[in-house]
């Protein structure tokens, strides 16, 4: 695997309209913190979607909305651990 990496550190498949495989935390961090390049809004973060499906949120939100719905989760979190 380690080989398979340093020869291509984010594999791409054209399979299912196309998609990235990130495999270290390194990349993943600075690619989740990059929204102008790589975005879970847009199709979702599955690779084949199965028919009408609801949104995972807060992972299949970018930017402002994210941070909001991660607001609202952490303020329950500490209700309801009280």
């Amino acid at each position: 695997m380690a080989d398979l990496l340093e020869r291509c550190p984010v594999p791409r498949s054209h399979k299912y309209g196309g998609y990235v495989v990130v495999c270290d935390y390194v990349t993943m961090r600075e690619l989740s913190l990059d929204t102008e390049t790589v975005s879970n809004s847009l199709d979702g973060i599955l690779l084949h979607p199965i028919g009408d499906r609801v949104r995972m949120i807060p992972v299949e939100l970018d930017g402002a909305a994210h941070r909001e719905w991660r607001r609202v989760i952490r303020s329950e979190e500490r209700r309801v651990g009280k």
